[in-house]
């Protein structure tokens, strides 16, 4: 067997890792890898190898110094069952202040809408209908905190900048 790159690498500094495989039931595989083009700009890209497929597709790219306050490193990624991604990383939170001595903290993200979402049966289907409204009342839920923590973090900040005139 004979490893092949996931995508042409020319011109990058480096790749520092690539993390996992989640397999989607239609035969769609998801991959993060951490890639470095230059500089300190180190990234966390989301790859899908569509079923059937023999090319590496990029889904999302987090980009170091812009999602991230510093370097982002690699993670992981899967699909839930509304076709929604997560992914979990370590980096430097935008905009939250420092909690650890370097910054970096686990976080996570989900995307809406990536692939088509999926039936694990089980044949009850009163039952499937409660969990599937379940979680897009979750979605909700973590859309709503995503927006009342923003506001929070303005906030913060604006508290932070009127106790330093003071």
């Amino acid at each position: 067997m004979t490893f092949l790159p996931i995508k042409n690498y020319s011109g990058y500094q480096h790749v520092l890792g690539a993390n996992g495989i989640f397999f989607h039931p239609n035969g769609n595989a998801y991959i993060a890898v951490c890639e470095q083009k230059s500089g300190i700009r180190q990234n966390l890209s989301i790859y899908r190898l569509p079923s059937g497929s023999s090319a590496w597709e990029l889904v999302r790219e987090y980009q170091g110094t812009i999602d991230s306050q510093a370097q982002i490193t690699y993670g992981g990624v899967g699909i839930g069952p509304g076709g929604n991604m997560l992914v979990v990383t370590s980096l430097v939170l935008v905009g939250v202040p420092k909690v650890t001595t370097t910054g970096f903290v686990g976080a996570w993200v989900r995307e809406f809408g990536i692939d088509e979402p999926y039936n694990l049966s089980s044949g009850n289907t009163a039952l499937e209908a409660r969990i599937a409204a379940l979680e897009q009342y979750n979605a909700l839920l973590e859309l709503s905190l995503s927006v009342v923590n923003s506001r929070l973090n303005t906030l913060e900040n604006k508290f932070v900048a009127l106790k330093a005139a003071i």
